[in-house]
């Protein structure tokens, strides 16, 4: 089955990244996340939505990623992006999010049933690949290594912070490493690193 087939088949059940602009970015973190606020459009580097039946095809989700709030030592300091922001609809339940069925769901040449299909763009698709609901949230954060590695040549590592209270479990599952814990503004927080290959 070729990507094409796939892409007319799977019709609206598909995920679509595509970037957007910081200005539609800092609107929906406004609107959607639960603790932070809008990140300063001097310190984005690229912004991406998330599309996907939630039900009904919509934008679902939003990231940010842009120069570290950390303050960076060393000669690696420069080769560093932070995940800012990732925030979902409220209303979203990536569990629920529908399956690709194909148009012969029963035939040996259909793609499992588990798998969602997925296409990543930049003004036009750059890359066509798949993922299950359950592994969402972690697929999404993998996309700004993607996107990183297309923009940005430079960048060696990728980080990203949550509040130790959060679970972060889908932060491991996108390759990331818990690299420090720490106390900021009397919220305690985890750091984790990435190695953009």
């Amino acid at each position: 089955m070729t990507k094409e087939q796939i892409r007319i088949d799977a019709g609206d059940k598909m995920i679509e990244i595509k970037l957007i602009n910081k200005k539609l970015a800092n609107e929906l973190v406004a609107r959607w996340h639960r603790h932070n606020d809008p990140v300063p459009e001097m310190q984005i580097s690229f912004c991406y939505g998330i599309w996907a039946d939630a039900p009904g095809y919509k934008l679902v989700g939003v990231v940010i990623v842009g120069e570290p709030c950390g303050r960076f030592t060393g000669k690696d300091r420069n080769l560093i992006l932070e995940v800012r922001r990732v925030c979902f609809r409220p209303d979203f339940d990536h569990k629920k999010l529908k399956r690709y069925q194909g148009s012969k769901p029963n035939s040996k040449e259909a793609p499992t049933l588990r798998l969602i299909p997925a296409v990543i763009y930049n003004g036009y698709p750059i890359q066509y690949t798949a993922t299950t609901n359950w592994n969402f949230p972690s697929f999404v954060l993998q996309c700004s290594e993607f996107y990183c590695n297309y923009l940005y040549k430079n960048i060696k590592k990728l980080v990203t912070y949550i509040q130790d209270v959060e679970n972060g479990s889908y932060i491991m599952e996108a390759g990331y490493y818990h690299d420090k814990t720490f106390t900021r503004r009397g919220v305690k927080k985890r750091r984790f690193m990435k190695e953009v290959a």
